[in-house]
């Protein structure tokens, strides 16, 4: 199974112990290095971007040994809020991490406006298990409903939701403390939750929203109609109908 995470800590909050738990040969790709470009995004101590970079590896690192020892990590080089507009390296990058993996199963963020890269990393799972023939599942991480926002839940859409059992929301809490620098988002979230489902037919082309994305309210670089614009045409460049990409293989 290759779980893709736009940034470190997505894939242990969406879904960390449902991978370590049933996937045999768990990989997790990280498709951004999770250190926004303008200082304001990072934590205050993270002056610098290097440093900043080094310490989400060194954390992604850590929850896995402490999720499931033996997971595979890749780390690719592309800008956290960017990931829109690298499509095509993006997606040829995880091409190449996928010929190492050979995957069963793709998993990845599930496209619901909540950040750019969450809805990219979406879109290039479609991609890969459509161009490989395997199943893609989304999990939910945050979205908004009605102006309100709301976390690891689907909103309108049938979802597989799983409360963890005791034991298992600890150790997804033990896996959580290894991302310190990410202390103040991760403590909003519910450790004992994780929704999944199968891929559901997304057009890339529209804004995942049709209220006003997260973050946009969040006041991000990008807009939710920049980045249709950027996955459109990504999609026309790469030759591929909306309708075709969006469709998940069962």
């Amino acid at each position: 199974m290759l779980a893709l995470a736009a940034h470190p800590d997505d894939e242990v909050l969406g879904a960390g112990v449902w991978l370590a738990r049933l996937a045999r040969a768990p990989a997790v790709a990280f498709l951004t290095d999770g250190v926004p470009r303008a200082r304001r995004w990072r934590p205050p101590r993270y002056t610098s971007a290097t440093l900043y970079r080094q310490a989400r590896r060194r954390e992604a690192r850590a929850a896995w040994s402490r999720l499931r020892r033996g997971t595979r990590l890749f780390f690719a080089p592309f800008r956290d809020q960017e990931l829109a507009f690298r499509l095509d390296g993006a997606a040829r990058w995880l091409a190449a991490v996928a010929a190492r993996v050979r995957p069963g199963l793709i998993l990845a963020p599930a496209f619901e406006g909540g950040h750019p890269d969450h809805d990219a990393a979406n879109l290039l799972a479609a991609r890969l298990g459509a161009a490989r023939d395997l199943p893609v599942w989304e999990f939910a991480l945050y979205t908004a409903r009605h102006g309100r926002l709301q976390r690891q839940r689907f909103p309108a859409a049938p979802g597989w939701t799983r409360h963890l059992r005791a034991p298992e929301a600890a150790r997804k809490r033990r896996a959580f403390a290894a991302y310190a620098s990410q202390r103040g988002t991760l403590r909003a979230l519910d450790a004992g939750r994780e929704s999944l489902r199968p891929l559901a037919a997304h057009d890339y082309s529209r804004p995942a929203l049709r209220e006003a994305a997260v973050y946009e309210r969040w006041g991000f670089p990008a807009s939710a109609r920049r980045v249709a614009q950027a996955f459109g045409a990504h999609l026309a460049g790469a030759k591929i109908a909306c309708a075709c990409s969006c469709s998940p293989t069962r």
